[in-house]
């Protein structure tokens, strides 16, 4: 390393240690993906290819004529239709330390969701909110469209 680059070095190292979203344990990962999806971290848009690891406060969107899957580290599945948005607030799962959370936030599409040990576990630490409404988990699979600006 040139004496030049190790300024860059140390700006690159300390911008990836210290952003949420490299720096915390990945929440899931996008399982499935048909067209075209992305994610938003802090200001960063980036699109997401299956297998992509996604992260707490993670905004997913998919395109028109596109779905994706993700599996949650606690096998909570989550799958969202064409022009579909969903902000991943809070999520948490180290039932050792009897810290387990969910927390997302449908903006507007469809979605189809499936609890997994979160829900099993603490179901009152389970939350799905809409713009208009707040959905209490207790184990179960539902369908839910959300209706949004285009």
């Amino acid at each position: 390393m040139t004496l030049r680059s190790r300024p860059a070095a140390a700006l690159l190292a300390s911008i990836l240690l210290t952003s949420p979203a490299w720096a915390a344990d990945p929440i899931g990962l996008v399982k499935t993906l048909s067209g075209d999806a992305t994610v938003t971290r802090g200001e960063q848009v980036v699109p997401l290819t299956a297998g992509a690891d996604l992260f707490r406060d993670d905004m997913v969107a998919t395109d028109a004529d596109s779905s994706l899957g993700i599996t949650f580290r606690d096998d909570t599945t989550l799958s969202m239709g064409p022009k579909s948005r969903v902000a991943l607030n809070d999520f948490a799962f180290d039932p050792a330390h009897d810290d387990v959370k969910l927390g997302v936030h449908m903006q507007k599409g469809t979605f189809s969701m499936t609890s997994g040990q979160t829900a099993k576990l603490a179901p009152d630490k389970v939350s799905v909110t809409t713009p208009t409404m707040t959905i209490g988990i207790r184990g179960t699979s539902f369908l839910i469209e959300v209706a949004g600006d285009e």
